[in-house]
């Protein structure tokens, strides 16, 4: 066992691995060659203050923490670009958010943004106003530019109606549930009473869609937007797959002029 030494940089005791060893690790190793028999005085680190040894880099002005390396980093950007700030933001020139812009000319905040306006030009209000054609809630952005569900429950739901119109050998059509609703303005064909937009399914007396002419029904319209009404839930099931005279006399008004006629009241 060899007797500890003190090193020659920065005065560290140590025990050497061999006699001739003047050094305590590679650094101050490295350090002893480049300055020989000059020692590697502690120097006050410009971003926090706590001294530090520089080792072979006389230059550095800095402790070896990340934190003060950034900082440092920074510092020397802003003296390089002068006044101009270090993160300038600009807006996206898809989806109008806002982002930082590392890199001169840089247009959009992602790539998704990039291919959308190079595919769709100006398309972006499609993309932020879509909603559900079942639930009326609103679409992702990042979802695909034709996707008309929120998720796969909505979408076997709705597309369940059109599956048995085509089973039948009738039209189908696309359309949102609630561009009927407002067109019936909630009120439930069957019982003439209006419907309560906050309920959900499966309150008996939540908004649904019902076929006037039902799809089971030889010479039914199908699954158009002139075949449906709003209804109850309850009165929905209720009426099953029956026809009505006055659901023949609302489809030919909805069939002609795309209203219902103004509902009366039963109480």
């Amino acid at each position: 066992m060899h007797q500890p030494k003190v090193c020659v940089v920065c005065h560290a005791q140590f025990t050497p691995h061999r006699l001739t060893q003047l050094t305590c690790c590679n650094r101050c190793y490295m350090r002893n060659r480049t300055h020989p028999g000059e020692p590697d005085r502690p120097r006050a680190c410009d971003v926090c203050g706590r001294p530090f040894l520089h080792g072979t880099n006389r230059a550095r002005k800095h402790c070896p923490s990340a934190a003060c390396r950034h900082e440092a980093h920074n510092v020397a950007r802003r003296r390089r670009f002068g006044r101009r700030a270090l993160t300038e933001f600009r807006h996206c020139g898809h989806c109008g958010a806002e982002f930082d812009k590392p890199k001169k000319g840089k247009r959009f905040c992602s790539t998704r943004c990039w291919g959308r306006e190079d595919r769709f030009p100006g398309s972006w209000p499609h993309f932020r106003d879509r909603r559900c054609e079942r639930c009326d809630a609103p679409l992702p952005v990042e979802m695909k530019r034709e996707a008309r569900f929120c998720n796969k429950t909505c979408q076997n739901r709705a597309n369940g109606m059109a599956r048995r119109s085509r089973h039948a050998g009738a039209a189908v059509e696309n359309f949102s549930r609630f561009d009927v609703y407002e067109r019936d303005r909630w009120v439930c064909h069957i019982c003439r009473r209006p419907v309560d937009q906050t309920l959900q399914w499966p309150d008996p007396w939540c908004a649904s869609l019902d076929h006037v002419i039902p799809l089971n029904e030889p010479g039914t319209p199908g699954h158009v937007f002139a075949n449906v009404a709003c209804s109850h839930l309850f009165c929905n099931h209720s009426k099953n797959a029956r026809t009505r005279y006055e659901d023949r006399a609302l489809y030919v008004a909805l069939d002609s002029t795309g209203q219902p006629p103004l509902p009366g009241r039963l109480f």
